[in-house]
């Protein structure tokens, strides 16, 4: 589609896809922190919003990634761990 972001129109069918699967999958977003676009952070709360049972999300980041106001009001994912090491205490 002319004009339209391709995460807005790809991410939807991708979700929509992993619903329709009985394969697990796991999608792993390395150095999560480094990334600084609003645009990528909301597409990760859509996709956390419409999470298929299917799909396992690991974020692995060395701090806190931008979150938008709602998520961070919103209670923490049930499987949300931190590992500090000595170097980032």
């Amino acid at each position: 589609m002319p004009g339209a972001d391709p995460v807005d129109f790809a991410l939807p069918i991708l979700l929509n896809e992993l619903v329709a699967s009985t394969i697990p999958h796991v999608l792993v977003l390395d150095d999560f922190y480094v990334l600084a676009d609003p645009r990528i952070s909301q597409s990760v709360e859509f996709l956390v919003a419409y999470l298929p049972a299917s799909l396992r999300l690991v974020i692995a980041a060395r701090s806190d990634p931008h979150r938008p106001a709602p998520a961070r009001e919103a209670p923490r994912l049930p499987h949300q761990t931190r590992h500090r090491t000595r170097e980032a205490q």
